[in-house]
């Protein structure tokens, strides 16, 4: 009992052993799964309120290489893949995205063209950093902590030149929703330069309006980000001084927007990175060497100018200079902080405190003393002289710096880290100068200039009825013979060229053929019998029968219709037919029977089919038909006429070839008219069948425009009172006739589009 028992249990444990063997072979996950299964390990012993997150992006342009640097709070897992056409590298990474990351930042420095970050598929979890090339080039992936750093190859001058000559980059102006195109060949001529930035708010209703001063056209592109409380103003192919790249801060005025902040991203692309304190609508304009970027009023108040402290409003009033910002090039903005000085003319001093006490010290070493406190590299011209005697205590240095310039009669002009100090009187000449240098160079750019077009396929008056639209107050356009002479500004003359040339081209041209169709179908039966006769009664039989006597003589039954001997007249005798008459006689009576009988059916169609060659947007008409007199009825004082009432098949139609070039619209108009002699000889009435309609159709489809159906269905019966009552006998007394009759006409159109040969 024992051994079966142990025999039993070692069976059972091999068992078991081979069922868990098999299991865990069964079981064994693949390498992918093992992958997943540890991404998914790490991911449960993460903590809930840490996971992983695009922060951002960073482009970093150097000679030989571009890194793109993807931003995360902790380790990103990603995968990566290539496209050829059009080049680009894809990395799609299992993280959370910040709002004002996802967008578009355009690049364009020769080897990148734009970084895009956007959701996959609407995934909060899973997102994709998308790198634009201009060419297929080598780059690597390298882990640097939490970032990915994507390390990009560059191309060379070479192929960079490649790349530009052939491409065209597209302008969109979101203001008059237009777009102008500048092509590479004419961007080759030179790069343009920014000259200045401004901002001013235009009144609590309008906004607010940011102006790029330039040298000449450049290409502008707006991406907002941040659920539009980010804008990016993309200029290119465009430079700008390095004196130019410093931040605008703008939140203490009353518009929208809080920071201006001119980046540059490439060799020829500069960005300004526009922050709103509220999302509104913006539109951008470019016009006369200005970018204009015009936003709406924000319903957001600025931030609140933070007043000085009662002990610094305590200080002695002497000490307030007389402003000197007119004799600078520019403007310096400055941030109103706690404690800052605000001068009577609005000037705002916040700069390091500084004790001086000198006596008829040289002002040269002076001003040096007071550049070496404030940070700046200081200029001073050799026209600057004089000896300074001064005692300040706890001035602030930019403070310090206008009373000496003030009591010296000297001019500030601030550019970037440096401070130029002269003569107030030159500084005032040079901004003159440069004032009289800007307004030459608008004039110059107002210079009327002439240009004479001949258009080779449009008609002369038409292409100068469309460029009147664009004429300047101060052009002229003139059409003589077939030129067309223009003397307009260039930037004029260069929309007006764009317009002539998309209009004077060889128009295709559109078949319209219609097909009036009316069928006709009739259906006409008559069936009666017309009774008469006579009876003779010489000898007065029937009259002693009726009056109780004898009378002779005869009695014709011909009623009404003496003519037919007919007493019972129901029927008229039909131009063909059965007519069959029966007559029975004797000496004393006289019957006679005529039974007509007719059944007539037809069936008709008619065909009209016009047909018409148009260009395309022009009115054309065919028609045929004929002049039908009517003759006027004389009167007293005018005697009778005879006018002429016209019958015709018209058609009529307008056809607009959309800009897919499958699609006709057209505005189309069928007449028939036909005269009635049927009814009346002299003086036909006239049948008018007419449609009307706009409509769109394929290239050579044929469609319904209209149809019209008449269904007329008449029923006569002619009968003898009471006696057609009687079964059987009645039908002697009675006749029948139908009519049945259908009139249908359909309007068919069909349109092709036929291609001009040049």
């Amino acid at each position: 009992m024992r051994r079966g028992t142990t025999k039993i249990l070692l069976v059972i444990a091999l068992l078991v052993l081979v069922l868990g063997c098999a299991t865990q072979m069964a079981t064994r996950p693949t390498p992918m799964a093992e992958k997943a299964l540890d991404q998914q390990t790490v991911q449960s012993s993460t903590p809930v309120d840490t996971k992983p997150t695009l922060m951002g992006v960073l482009v970093n342009h150097t000679g030989k290489q571009s890194r793109v640097v993807i931003l995360g709070n902790k380790r990103l897992t990603y995968t990566t893949f290539e496209l050829d056409n059009p080049p680009c590298i894809n990395i799609d990474l299992g993280a959370e995205a910040a709002p004002r990351v996802l967008g578009q930042t355009k690049i364009n420095n020769g080897t990148l063209k734009a970084v895009e970050v956007l959701s996959i598929d609407g995934k909060k979890n899973l997102h994709r950093v998308k790198i634009n090339l201009g060419r297929t080039t080598n780059y690597k992936i390298i882990r640097e902590q939490y970032n990915l750093a994507v390390v990009i190859d560059n191309l060379s001058q070479a192929e960079q030149a490649g790349i530009q000559s052939t491409s065209d980059r597209t302008a969109y102006d979101t203001g008059s929703k237009s777009f102008e195109r500048v092509s590479a060949a004419q961007a080759g001529g030179g790069v343009n330069r920014i000259l200045a930035f401004g901002f001013k708010p235009l009144g609590e209703q309008e906004g607010s309006r940011l102006s790029i001063r330039l040298t000449g056209p450049v290409t502008p592109s707006v991406i907002s980000r941040d659920q539009g409380r980010t804008v990016i103003l993309s200029l290119s192919p465009v430079r700008v001084a390095d004196t130019l790249l410093r931040p605008l801060d703008t939140s203490y005025f009353k518009s929208a927007v809080d920071l201006i902040n001119p980046v540059r991203v490439g060799a020829n692309v500069v960005n300004l990175n526009i922050r709103l304190r509220q999302a509104v609508p913006y539109h951008l304009n470019q016009t006369n060497g200005y970018i204009h970027v015009d936003f709406d009023p924000s319903q957001v108040a600025p931030k609140k100018i933070i007043l000085p402290s009662p002990d610094v409003a305590k200080r002695p009033a002497a000490v307030q200079p007389r402003a000197v910002a007119a004799a600078r090039g520019e403007i310096e903005t400055r941030t109103v902080s706690k404690g800052a000085l605000v001068s009577p003319e609005g000037r705002v001093y916040s700069g390091k405190l500084v004790s001086l006490d000198f006596q008829n010290a040289d002002i040269h070493n002076i001003l040096r003393l007071i550049g070496e406190v404030s940070g700046k590299n200081v200029v001073i011209s050799d026209r600057v002289k004089g000896k300074v005697t001064l005692t300040l205590k706890d001035v602030p240095w930019d403070q310090a710096l206008d009373i000496i310039l003030a009591s010296q009669n000297l001019g500030l002009e601030i550019v970037g880290n440096v401070l130029r100090i002269e003569e107030a009187s030159r500084l005032l000449e040079e901004k003159k100068r440069r004032q009289i240098e800007l307004e030459l160079e608008e004039k110059e750019r107002e210079v009327l200039i002439t240009r004479i077009w001949t258009p080779k396929y449009a008609g002369v008056e038409k292409m100068r009825t469309l460029l009147e639209p664009l004429k300047s107050a101060d052009g002229t356009i003139k059409a003589i013979g077939n030129d067309i002479f223009v003397k307009e500004r260039e930037d004029v003359l260069q929309l007006m060229e764009e317009v002539f040339r998309k209009n004077d081209k060889a128009t295709m041209q559109i078949l319209i053929e219609a097909r009036i169709v009316e069928a006709s179908t009739s259906f006409a039966k008559n069936l009666g019998i017309n009774w008469g006769g006579t009876l003779n009664d010489p000898r007065g039989r029937l009259g002693g029968l009726l009056l109780g006597g004898s009378l002779g003589g005869s009695l014709t039954a011909n009623g009404l219709f003496g003519a037919t001997n007919s007493a019972v007249n129901l029927i008229a005798a039909p131009a063909t037919g059965l007519g069959l008459g029966l007559s029975f006689a004797t000496a004393a009576v006289d019957i006679n029977a005529n039974l007509y009988a007719m059944e007539q059916s037809g069936e008709g169609r008619i065909v009209s089919a016009p047909r018409i060659l148009a260009n395309n947007d022009e009115e054309v008409f065919i028609k045929q038909g004929q002049s039908i007199p009517f003759e006027t009825t004389a009167t007293v004082n005018e005697p009778s006429k005879i006018d002429f009432k016209e019958a015709e098949l018209k058609l009529e139609v307008t056809p607009h070839i959309e800009e897919n070039g499958k699609i006709i619209s057209m505005k189309i108009t069928v007449t028939k008219d036909t005269p009635d002699f049927a009814r009346s000889a002299r003086n036909p009435p006239i049948n008018t069948r007419q449609a009307s309609t706009k409509l769109m159709v394929r290239d050579g489809e044929t469609v319904v425009i209209g149809g019209i159906i008449i269904d007329d269905r008449s029923r006569v019966s002619n009968r003898v009172p009471w006696i057609h009552n009687v079964p059987i006998l009645g039908w002697l007394f009675k006749s029948q006739e139908v009519m049945d009759s259908t009139v249908e006409l359909l309007i068919f159109i069909t349109a092709h589009i036929i291609p001009v040969k040049i």
